[in-house]
């Protein structure tokens, strides 16, 4: 494929891209959400990637004209997924690195995960650049970069950078984090992903449009009539949310990779049924593909319609908002309200509240007419727009929570209490839709409020038509209260050695009507406070009937409690031998007190010497400088010792030889019981006693035995039950 020609003119031509790759600006991250990592250059090599950066489901793309081998490393290597080798991968690397020849190789990673395409059989690009200067003379193949981060000159019969991240991009499916090329051999380097790469260039059209915000986690999907929403969840998008606003009813369908990463999906739309204008008749809005768990569906057609955040526009001059709340998409990435439908922003505004904080837009699909096909995350989508224009809608609380009155309970301490809520404009009067009509038969969005009780209205708009939406607000007014005396109280309990918790008893004032706080958040009906930590603690008294709290400022201090000790002796358990002494060694207190004085140096101090000549329990008793005690226990075994067990293994019966003994006899202390049994070489036994007085003297049935070697077994057990087993041979010499 490469003639020497060609070859000597690519060597002379890396010496330029050597003289320039200084001008390549290094650590470059080309999608900070992107999990594709690509490594090219021409010579091929030896290089090690350590992997020092926790990138899940991290995709690895090599291209090299001369073979290479490839070392995986790093604290995260188990992210990888998928390792891809593309490139003309020659028989031989002509030892252009000084590091001999060698075959393309991978390590590090699970061979399973590895491709690498045969020698002098690369695959094809798949894409045709129209500057023309990649590797079209070759057939449009993967073979090896010429090293340059730019598609503006010739590659010398190589691929360009975008030729070889399309490559990547189509096989893995993933989105490039970074991209490392050069033209020369890789010299044993080791790359750390940490560090990025040197060059971003991709194919036109490769990238996703309109990718709001790369970090984003919030992926909007919006329209008027609704239809089959297919999502393919192909990008890896951690706490991954969607939001889906319809005017019609929607069927949605997850599906993909990356499903997993979804943590929460809401429809807010009025949701309409679909009366077959997309193909179907979907009654009402379903979720496919996800837990239940993680769903939200506000639907104006069942009841429950979701409040936007923001207005939308008027209806005309001195008219009331037209679209206050969620409904579907107008269809224009644009701030208009055209049609009754919300716009762009409005969409947008409502789902990061619902959202919450840490949520960010990475696309947006806004459209008019129908959901089909399958959508994919990483196509992008076509909006981002999401500064509101409009006022802030002065009820939304999220969801189908309402504001419209700032506090749940009101005081008529200052007189009667006045309630103005003409600022917030309803779109109907009646009797089309309900006006403010009060519980207690006030209308209008004034009321003015001079006797205690519980007080809620009901207001209509444009999503909440009936009984079974109206919006409504309720509030407690309370009779003017006369506060409480201050608490008196005491600390009946403080901590000790045994209850670590303290005890605080509220004495005055008591009645059925008051509850206690003791942090002035938290109250109760009793005047006692149980297992109390040590610490300040503030008392106030609530009277429940007028609901109001005590004035002044009441401080008790529970003291911090005393330490407990861990009383220990070393060693726990010890052995010795009769007659012997061990040292104890108590810790953990400043005061101790042994259990007995029998065979102990002291019976006061920390470190006594024990001297017992029967085995013997110690128990110790400490205290800490809190008076606080425990105590703990040692164990000394005392053992009586027995002496060794001899069996000559030489005699000579006539009084000759090298060892003089006349006899075999079994010497030893503390011997129970034994069975002493001599065999002749033919296993025939020859001599068995059981009395330790018996001795073998060298005969058999009374007949004197020849010189020899004999074989004898012996088994004992001692006084103190231990059995001893022996063998071996003993030797007459006569």
């Amino acid at each position: 494929m490469t003639n020497i020609l060609t070859r000597h003119f690519l060597v002379l031509f890396s010496f330029t891209i050597l003289l320039n790759f200084s001008k390549v600006n290094a650590q470059q991250f080309c999608n900070p959400s992107g999990n594709l990592i690509v490594y090219s250059n021409y010579d091929g090599g030896i290089v090690t990637i350590n992997i020092d950066q926790n990138i899940p489901n991290l995709k690895v793309g090599i291209c090299t004209y001369e073979p290479v081998q490839v070392t995986f490393t790093g604290p995260f290597i188990g992210n990888i997924t998928e390792v891809i080798y593309a490139g003309f991968n020659s028989a031989q690397n002509n030892n252009n690195c000084g590091q001999g020849n060698f075959p393309t190789s991978i390590s590090g990673v699970a061979a399973g995960l590895i491709t690498i395409n045969p020698p002098q059989n690369p695959p094809s690009v798949g894409y045709t650049p129209a500057h023309g200067n990649g590797a079209g003379p070759w057939g449009g193949i993967m073979i090896g970069v010429s090293g340059q981060c730019d598609t503006l000159n010739s590659a010398g019969g190589g691929n360009t950078p975008d030729e070889v991240v399309y490559y990547f991009e189509n096989q893995t499916g993933a989105q490039l984090y970074f991209h490392n090329t050069q033209y020369n051999c890789y010299l044993n380097n080791t790359f750390n992903i940490s560090d990025g790469g040197t060059c971003c260039i991709e194919p036109p059209g490769s990238n996703p449009t309109n990718i709001c915000d790369v970090n984003g986690n919030v992926v909007l999907y919006s329209n008027y009539e609704g239809g089959v929403l297919n999502i393919n969840v192909d990008q890896n998008i951690p706490n991954l949310k969607i939001g889906i606003c319809t005017y019609e009813a929607t069927e949605v369908n997850f599906s993909g990779p990356f499903v997993g990463n979804i943590t929460e999906v809401i429809y807010a739309g009025f949701n309409g049924p679909n009366n077959s204008n997309c193909g179907s008749n979907i009654p009402t809005t379903s979720i496919n593909g996800v837990a239940p768990g993680i769903v939200t569906i506000y639907s104006g057609n069942t009841g429950s319609p979701a409040i936007a955040n923001y207005l939308g526009e008027p209806l005309g001059p001195g008219l009331p908002p037209l679209v206050n709340c969620m409904v579907g998409a107008e269809g224009e990435c644009s701030s208009s309200n055209a049609g009754g439908g919300n716009s762009a922003n409005q969409i947008a505004q409502f789902f990061l509240s619902e959202f919450g904080p840490g949520s960010s837009i990475y696309t947006h699909t806004v459209d008019y007419s129908c959901f089909t096909g399958s959508y994919s995350i990483s196509a992008g989508g076509n909006c981002c727009f999401i500064a509101p224009t409009t006022p802030i809608n002065p009820i939304y609380e999220g969801g189908n929570t309402y504001g419209f009155i700032a506090d749940d309970e009101y005081s008529l301490c200052n007189g009667p209490l006045t309630i103005d809520l003409s600022n917030y404009p309803v779109l109907f009067q009646p009797p089309t839709y309900p006006g403010y009509v009060w519980s207690d038969g006030t209308t209008g969005p004034i009321i003015t409020i001079t006797t205690p009780g519980v007080y809620s209205f009901i207001v209509g708009d444009y999503c909440h038509y009936d009984a079974s939406s109206f919006l409504t607000d309720t509030i407690v007014v309370l009779a003017c209260c006369i506060p409480p005396s201050d608490p008196i109280g005491t600390v009946s309990v403080q901590p000790d050695c045994f209850n670590q918790n303290g005890t605080i008893s509220i004495t005055s004032p008591l009645g059925s009507n008051l509850e206690y706080s003791v942090d002035g958040i938290t109250y109760q009906s009793s005047p006692i406070f149980n297992n109390l930590p040590s610490g300040v603690y503030s008392l106030s008294v609530h009277d429940i009937l007028g609901d109001c709290f005590s004035e002044g400022v009441v401080n008790l201090t529970i003291n911090p409690a005393p330490s407990i000790p861990v009383i220990s002796i070393t060693p726990n358990f010890t052995t010795i031998t009769v007659g012997d002494s061990v040292q104890l060694n108590a810790s953990g207190g400043i005061n101790y007190n042994w259990n007995t004085t029998n065979d102990l140096s002291c019976d006061n101090c920390p470190n006594p010497y024990a001297s017992p000549i029967a085995s013997t329990t110690y128990t110790v008793s400490g205290t800490n400088a809190d008076g606080c005690a425990s105590e703990a226990t040692v164990t000394i075994l005392v053992i009586t010792p027995c002496n060794q067990l001899f069996v000559p293994t030489i005699f000579s019966p006539n009084g000759t030889g090298v060892d003089i003994n006349n006899s075999i006899c079994v010497k030893g202390d503390c011997i129970g019981s034994f069975i002493y049994t001599v065999f002749n070489r033919w296993g025939e036994k020859v001599f068995e006693t059981s009395e330790q007085s018996i001795c073998w003297d060298g005969t058999f049935k009374g007949k004197e035995l020849n010189p020899g070697v004999f074989t004898y077994s012996l088994k004992v057990t001692l006084t103190n039950g231990e059995i001893v087993l022996e063998s071996g041979n003993v030797t007459l010499v006569r």
